[in-house]
């Protein structure tokens, strides 16, 4: 085992008897720093003689050189057992490290040292003689010199009485906790709150209520506060008022019916001991009567047989969570927490308020293996099937969905159609189905050209006439030099894609390439279709036309009057519009060059089936059409229903099993997150700042308009199929809401008078969890929002892979994600 080291004053030479005289005075000048682990100290110094003094110093022992100190002695000479010693150590809650009898020791008189080890190194030389005494306190049959911070304790070889193998250690809180109990068992109720200030003022400590006022800074150093002598006076004449925030009052029959740790401590299910107990005391004590609610429930008759419930008083207890703010602990400290349905802590489960996400059901989780092979057989079977339709297979990010393909694909006679969101995928794919020996071609990739030659292209596809890019293109290479750099890089262009057409193996395409597909295409003949990610946000892509581009467009001789007319209706008529048939024309090789004064999608416009005119700009829905009703759609966030109201055909959803996250993921829903939030908000720096704290050099996965703020280049929508990132701990901030507009515009494509749909702030139930937010009252509009956001969050959550490393997310964003811790 691994015993943990601390720094203290060690002399190593083994004596066994006690030094005097001159020996005193060599091993004192003989005391040096160490670094070493408990059980060394403990069996050198119990065991062997050597001397240790518990402070390090900068130069000789003394007060004034003091340095640190972690570790803090007792020195009992009579009049008290070790058991007596340990029984009170055990009752206060102060672990004992070690202990070991002194030279002098015998079994009718008990001498012996006690060592115990705080959870922090103390630099202070106040503090560390105050926490001293107050061990002092407690034990009070020690030796006096005892508070001598240069006080060296000799070794013995009679033996220790004592070693923990756990090395426990003190908070500064629970000595605090400590001392208050041991006065109120001292002096009883009515005596022990001004023992404790007595005792305070004495060794010039500055009390609050009936606590010392200390601070840690930035480095977590104590330092408790010295106390002003010529305020004492003043201080003790003055009442003190409880100024702690309470909860509004919690109905304790919800919280029963909520909180499984409380339920059982009410009904005495459970032998809670004194951590659950206190768990339960902090959150309490912070409800309205919740410290006589904690009390009564104690000393009902269902815990009569509850020991452990009586061993100490609790009021003193209470009192002094009350009097330090304690504020309510998490329920990850709860037996219960992965079985019970809760929020943050006792009193948030029961009012989550408004930045709260209460669960309403269980998950359950399977291991990674049964997963797995879920994921493999709802493959098999969603291929097999002979039903008409789409088969979505819902599977968690990084379970290895691409994998589990590849492996069926290679043992299938079949040949495989199978499109992923972009080119940078294909090629990751490319190279591993290579190493699995599976062949596939893969349409080629329109890049590489000259500066020129480029925005030519993009001007096309910018337009909306990417239905003549491939003609227009032929034209160019025909008429191109051969001398011209990108003659042979067009010209293998075509070669490959030419080869692709007529290839009867496996094909790989993007998403795009595959909506563009005719559905006679020779390269879907005889191919099963499996699409990788939810491919409905490429199949309804929102595009947006400035009305500036309108008017050009009224001026251009290229359109025919149905043409202009739908634009001026578009420009003139309302604000929400839908049309139930096309007005475009006729698009030629000629079309993009006619139409050079114009930046936007113009020709897709004349086809739209639903707009939005908000005075300058035009959104509308630009619908690609679905090539292929008998594919598999592989993901991990593709909504059932949105497939149905969209596509109008048969939907069959595959869900496999999923498995626990390997790694975490921390929620932060203090805020909204939203984009005007970290951008534009009030406080908008100070909440970048508390995010960059939080996430240290974390990779960050932002808005897109964010990311400057801090240095990154991920953004939402645009990660998909990132992997640079699995095993990293990230950071995901923002809430990617969208603009209204859009959630409207897939509205209307599903009948939906949108006119009189406002977004408001109400509270919600979405997978499972209970929250509010700002949505629609329409189920439908509800549904496009919430799946727009979740699935631009669990993308981003997703590239750390979770399943299988042992990382650390944390989301910025008050939004329900899978697993989530909620800080």
């Amino acid at each position: 085992m691994n015993y943990k080291e601390y720094n203290i004053s060690f002399y190593g030479k083994q004596y066994k008897s006690k030094s005097s005289g001159n020996e005193v005075s060599k091993i004192s000048k003989n005391l040096t720093p160490h670094s070493l682990t408990y059980d060394f100290i403990a069996q050198r110094v119990g065991e062997c003689g050597c001397t240790f003094a518990p402070a390090v110093f900068s130069d000789s022992r003394k007060t004034e050189n003091f340095v640190e100190q972690q570790l803090f002695a007792v020195d009992i000479d009579d009049g008290v057992s070790f058991k007596e010693i340990k029984n009170r150590a055990d009752k206060y809650r102060l672990p004992i490290l070690f202990a070991y009898k002194s030279f002098s020791w015998s079994a009718e008189h008990e001498k012996f040292r006690v060592v115990f080890a705080m959870d922090r190194i103390i630099t202070d030389a106040f503090t560390a003689q105050v926490i001293t005494k107050m061990l002092m306190c407690i034990f009070n049959e020690c030796d006096s010199h005892c508070s001598d911070l240069a006080r060296m304790y000799y070794g013995s070889n009679k033996g220790l009485l004592y070693f923990s193998e756990t090395g426990d250690e003190i908070s500064f809180n629970e000595l605090i906790m400590a001392v208050n109990c041991y006065m109120y068992d001292r002096y009883d109720d009515s005596h022990y709150t001004a023992k404790i200030k007595d005792f305070y003022h004495s060794i010039s400590v500055e009390v609050n209520k009936k606590v010392p006022v200390f601070s840690t800074d930035s480095d977590n150093t104590l330092i408790i506060k010295r106390l002003d002598k010529t305020k004492v006076r003043k201080a003790n004449t003055c009442s003190e008022k409880n100024n702690r925030r309470r909860n509004s009052r919690i109905e304790f029959e919800v919280l029963k019916e909520r909180c499984k740790l409380y339920r059982d401590f009410i009904e005495g299910n459970e032998w809670y001991y004194y951590p659950e107990l206190f768990l339960i005391a902090t959150n309490m004590v912070n409800m309205e009567k919740g410290k006589s609610e904690f009390l009564k429930i104690l000393d009902s008759h269902k815990n009569k047989h509850c020991i452990s419930y009586h061993e100490r008083d609790w009021k003193p207890i209470l009192n002094t969570i009350i009097d330090m703010n304690y504020k309510p602990m998490s329920c990850d400290k709860c037996p219960h927490v992965k079985n019970c349905l809760h929020y943050k802590n006792m009193i948030c489960t029961v009012n989550p308020g408004y930045c709260g996400i209460r669960p309403f059901a269980v998950k359950q989780y399977s291991t990674i293996k049964e997963a797995e092979e879920s994921l493999r057989q709802n493959l098999i079977d969603a291929i097999q099937t002979e039903e008409y339709g789409i088969k979505i297979l819902k599977a968690q990010t990084g379970l290895g969905k691409t994998h589990t393909c590849l492996n069926m694909i290679k043992n299938s006679a079949e040949h495989f159609l199978v499109a992923v969101p972009t080119h940078k995928l294909i090629k990751e794919i490319m190279v591993k189905a290579k190493q699995m020996g599976i062949e596939f071609f893969t349409m080629p990739e329109l890049k590489g050209f000259s500066k020129k030659l480029t925005d030519e292209i993009q001007h096309i596809y910018d337009v909306g006439a990417g239905i003549v890019s491939l003609s227009h293109l032929r034209e160019i290479l025909e008429n191109m030099n051969r001398d011209d750099e990108d003659y042979i890089k067009l010209r293998n262009y075509f070669e490959q894609y030419d080869k692709a057409i007529t290839y009867s193996g496996h094909i790989l395409i993007t998403h795009e390439r595959f909506l563009n597909l005719n559905p006679n295409s020779e390269i879907l003949e005889g191919r099963r279709v499996i699409i990788d990610e939810d491919i409905i946000r490429s199949a309804f892509a929102t595009e947006t036309v400035s009305n500036d581009d309108i008017h050009r467009a009224l001026q251009n001789e290229i359109f025919d009057e149905d043409s202009k007319k739908r634009l001026t209706d578009i420009i003139n008529g309302g604000k929400y519009q839908r049309y139930y048939s096309k007005a475009g024309i006729d698009i030629t090789e000629e079309t993009p060059c006619q139409l050079s004064n114009i930046n936007s999608n113009i020709l897709d416009l004349l086809n739209a089936k639903v707009v939005i005119n908000d005075g300058k700009n035009t959104l509308y829905m630009k619908i690609k059409n679905f090539p292929y009703s008998n594919a598999v759609v592989m993901s991990a966030t593709a909504n059932a229903d949105i497939y149905k109201w969209l596509l109008h055909m048969p939907i069959t959803e595959y869900h496999c099993k999923e498995a626990g996250y390997k790694g975490k993921v921390n929620l932060y829903t203090d805020s909204t997150y939203s984009r005007d939030a970290l951008i534009n908000g009030d406080n908008h720096e100070e909440l970048t700042e508390k995010i960059k704290n939080i996430s240290g050099n974390n990779a960050v996965i932002t808005f897109k308009a964010a990311e400057d703020k801090f240095c990154t280049e991920y953004h939402f929508g645009g990660i998909e199929g990132l992997n640079c990132l699995e095993g990293q701990n990230i950071s995901v901030v923002g809430l990617p809401n969208v603009d209204e507009k859009v959630y409207k515009l897939y509205g209307m494509l599903m009948g939906i008078d949108v006119e009189d749909e406002h977004m408001s702030y109400m509270k919600v139930q979405y997978n499972g969890y209970e929250f509010w937010m700002n949505t629609f009252k329409n189920y439908r509009l509800r549904t496009i929002q919430m799946w727009l956001i979740e699935s631009l969050l669990e993308q981003a959550v997703g590239r750390a892979r979770l399943l299988r490393y042992d990382c650390i997310v944390n989301v910025f964003a008050r939004f329900p994600v899978d697993q989530s811790h909620f800080m």
